[in-house]
């Protein structure tokens, strides 16, 4: 599948798993990153992470999945999402990632992707220096995935999430190195 959008955009291979692929597309601009991931002592990357996801059992699965790599802040709607995304970026203290459900009451991740994207640049971050959005949704439809793209997702898991996948994912997103577990 080809996607068209405004943004630049990078093709990244998608490593096959027993539920599907995983991250299908890199949209980021290749402006550099100005997140800053502390390297601890063993060597793992830690990053700043919101999970933003209505379903209970999947909450705790990426919270399980992400566990090792940092911080991990949850909000089960677009609205608890974008609450906790203006007092980060308030704080000068950006989520390295968020990991965005598409079905959720209140606000969507459709839209809640849209605020988040605005909010970054109002605060001065350009495209390709905010958070990393992936989107974590059961919705695999082409539109789905051509509208998260185009409002500038930087990947996109379908459920259900697995472990390899998203170490993948994360990986291409640059947000783990190659040899974290």
């Amino acid at each position: 599948m080809k996607l068209f959008t405004h943004r630049p955009f990078q093709a990244v291979s998608a490593e096959k798993s027993a539920s599907g692929f995983a991250c299908v597309f890199n949209l980021s601009n290749l402006q550099s990153r100005h997140n800053v991931i502390v390297e601890q002592p063993n060597g793992l990357q830690r990053m700043k992470t919101l999970i933003v996801e209505d379903d209970r059992t999947s909450r705790l699965l990426l919270q399980q999945l992400l566990r090792s790599f940092g911080e991990s802040q949850v909000a089960i709607n677009g609205k608890q999402a974008m609450i906790a995304i203006a007092t980060a970026l308030r704080a000068n203290d950006h989520f390295d990632l968020v990991c965005l459900d598409i079905m959720m009451p209140e606000m969507d991740g459709h839209q809640t992707l849209k605020e988040l994207r605005s909010l970054e640049e109002t605060h001065g971050l350009a495209a390709g220096q905010g958070a990393k959005v992936v989107m974590t949704t059961a919705l695999r439809d082409k539109d789905n995935i051509i509208q998260a793209f185009r409002e500038q997702c930087d990947g996109y898991l379908p459920k259900p999430i697995n472990k390899a996948g998203l170490l993948a994912c994360l990986r291409q997103l640059k947000l783990i190195d190659d040899v974290a577990k």
